[in-house]
């Protein structure tokens, strides 16, 4: 009987003659079934990680290239999925669509990744054009200006697996990673309050976003807990374009008296903060302290650098990824719905 060295031989010297290597013949080579290499190439959960890295070294060795019209034929899938995000230059969104691509390349598919810039319609748009060109999934993170859900749940009645991430708690029925943002900020508040702020501004971001008050219910929980009352006068909203909250943060420094401490609702809105700071004067942490939320790579070059509560932007995409992967293999599967972990960064813009 042939061993599996002679059968890898026979594949090196076809890969030689430039015949092209074949998910069968790298299933020979491993000596496992053609469904097992398949599912491995696809990153399946079903498939160890030890099978996986096999056929992944031996695929990159014999510069296998899948037959993707063929696949497309038999599978009736396009392997293409709709990937739609607020603004591709957030770092937050960017590392979230490596996530997903580090994930889905390895199944075989390829990103067509939309912008939305905030904009209600065009997400609206976008899903519809992404459907029209049938492909195999959606993976969301929705628009700020986004309340009517319709779109959405038309992806889900046509079949179509769809998967939210970041922001999208509030939309029923559906696939979604997320973290905690109610506690994230509440962790951050209190770290505020611990550092001896007690008059602490709020800003939010769009209004009705809602990520912005899953964090105000959050804010809101510190307080209380420190026996702090609430002051509305100190929470006030912003658009994330334009000048990423300079304005508002100018009109909250001007208050009588004024906020020992500002959160913002992400960092380039503490970028604003912190130009603002600068216009009026003031010293941070000394004068002013500033939280933000992201963990951009920017903010620890800043100065002061900035701290901020950590946000795992890529393995989100990861998880959105393998849960598309997961509803493609049981469309019957219940959507499922996984919180990660968030971690408060301290640096040089809050007091020690």
């Amino acid at each position: 009987m042939r061993g599996k060295a002679y059968i890898l031989g026979k594949v090196l010297q076809q890969t030689m003659s430039r015949q092209p290597v074949t998910l069968k013949d790298l299933a020979k080579a491993l000596g496992v079934s053609p469904s097992t290499v398949s599912r491995a190439l696809k990153d399946s959960h079903e498939i160890s990680d030890a099978t996986k890295q096999a056929v992944w070294r031996l695929a990159q060795k014999l510069d296998y290239q899948p037959n993707l019209i063929a696949q497309r034929l038999l599978s009736r899938r396009s392997y293409t999925v709709g990937v739609i995000v607020p603004e591709i230059s957030y770092f937050f969104n960017s590392e979230a669509i490596r996530g997903i691509e580090d994930i889905l390349l390895k199944a075989g598919y390829n990103l067509t990744i939309c912008q939305t810039h905030e904009s209600y319609s065009r997400e609206v748009q976008h899903c519809e054009n992404l459907l029209a060109n049938r492909v195999d999934g959606i993976i969301s993170s929705i628009s700020g200006e986004t309340q009517q859900l319709a779109h959405f749940h038309r992806i889900r009645e046509q079949g179509i697996p769809l998967v939210l991430f970041d922001r999208g708690f509030n939309v029923p029925n559906v696939s979604k990673v997320m973290i905690d943002n109610e506690e994230a900020a509440a962790t951050g508040v209190a770290h505020l309050i611990g550092t001896g702020c007690r008059r602490i501004a709020f800003l939010m971001g769009p209004a009705n976003l809602p990520i912005a008050n899953a964090r105000k219910r959050g804010y809101l929980r510190a307080l209380e807990a420190a026996a702090i009352p609430f002051d509305p006068a100190l929470t006030c909203h912003c658009q994330f374009s334009g000048d990423m909250g300079l304005a508002a943060a100018m009109r909250l420094l001007r208050l009588s008296p004024r906020p020992d401490a500002i959160f913002a609702i992400n960092d380039r809105i503490a970028l604003g903060v912190l130009a603002a700071a600068r216009k009026l004067g003031l010293r941070v942490p000394e004068d002013l302290s500033v939280l933000g939320f992201n963990d951009e790579p920017y903010s620890a070059l800043l100065s002061p650098s900035l701290s901020t509560i950590l946000q795992p932007a890529y393995p989100m995409g990861q998880e959105a990824a393998r849960m598309f992967l997961r509803q493609l293999e049981d469309p019957a599967a219940p959507p499922e719905v996984r919180i990660l972990q968030t971690r408060l960064v301290v640096r040089e813009s809050t007091r020690g």
